[in-house]
This record gives structure tokens, C-alpha cells and sequence, in this order.
């Protein structure tokens, strides 16, 4: 098994950058996480493995559930079993023109306003109380404004 290098090229550096986030979130230390955590990990990342894919990955890993994966070797190991996962270039086209869209000024920025209109009126529609609750949660910066960035990060949430 091939245990370093970089992650597969077919990712762009902002989904790399986000598997790399959730891979941190479920560091256990400072080596990385555990084994036995890949599927909950490739889960969060947007992949749906099944019992037979993680034993298969577990069995050509050779290595048991409590061993210390560091992110190069977790990368390594399931980077191409994320290829289901929608493109990186497809979700970003999409994000995008989804922000220009709510966009109404075209500052690049969504504000209050926008952002109550997104959780309303699209996808599963949200009550207002709900709408409140999401927006302390992904935090806007104090003049109530969302950049792209912001605006991934809430949707992926």
C-alpha cells in the first residue's frame, strides 16, 4: 500500500482542503485518527462505502482498527474510493451558480436578507425559527454579510 504522496489530482485544492478539515476534526492525535473511524470519515466526505468496501480496505490495509492513520496514509488508502463523490468541479459550478443567483447586487456577498431567502424559499424550506438557528450557527461577520467561502461551508454543514 502506498502510504505517502500527494492526494489524487482528479481534487481540486478546495476539496482537498475540506476532506483535509473533516479528516482533522476526527483526529484522536497527533498521529491522526484511527483505523476504525474510515468509514464514518468517508461518510462525512461524501462518500457511501459499504460494509464490504470498508473490509475490503481494512483487509488490503492489513492493519488492525486501533492503528494510527495519518492523514497522507488515510488520503492514500481511500482517495480514489471518493471518486463517487460528486466533482469538485461540479459542486463548485453549482455553488457558484447557486451564490450568483441569491447574489440580487452582485457585491460577491449575500446578505441578511439573501440568506433568509435561501433557507425559505429553497430545497427543504426552513420556519423562521429554524433560519435563525442556522445563521448563529455558521456565524455571519458583523455587518451580517456571507462571502462564497462562508456560503460552502454553510452548505456543507
Amino acid at each position: 500500500m502506498q502510504t505517502d504522496g500527494p492526494p489524487p489530482s482528479t481534487y481540486t485544492p478546495v476539496q482537498i482542503a475540506r476532506f483535509k478539515s473533516i479528516f482533522d476534526e476526527f483526529r484522536e492525535d497527533a498521529e491522526g485518527t484511527r483505523l476504525r473511524d474510515v468509514p464514518k470519515l468517508m461518510r462525512a466526505m461524501g462518500a457511501n462505502p459499504t460494509q464490504a468496501q470498508i473490509k475490503e480496505l481494512q483487509d488490503t490495509a492489513g492493519l488492525d482498527e486501533d492503528f494510527s492513520l495519518t492523514w497522507e496514509v488515510f488520503i492514500a488508502m481511500v482517495g480514489d474510493r471518493l471518486n463517487n463523490v460528486q466533482t469538485a468541479e461540479d459542486r463548485d459550478a453549482e455553488l457558484q451558480d447557486m451564490f450568483r443567483t441569491l447574489d440580487d447586487d452582485g457585491r460577491g456577498m449575500l446578505n441578511l436578507k439573501e440568506l433568509k431567502r435561501l433557507l425559505c424559499e429553497t430545497g427543504d424550506k426552513l420556519w423562521p425559527e429554524e433560519v435563525e438557528k442556522v445563521l448563529q450557527r455558521i456565524g455571519k461577520d458583523r455587518d451580517s454579510q456571507m462571502d462564497f467561502l462562508e456560503f460552502g461551508k454553510m452548505l456543507d454543514g
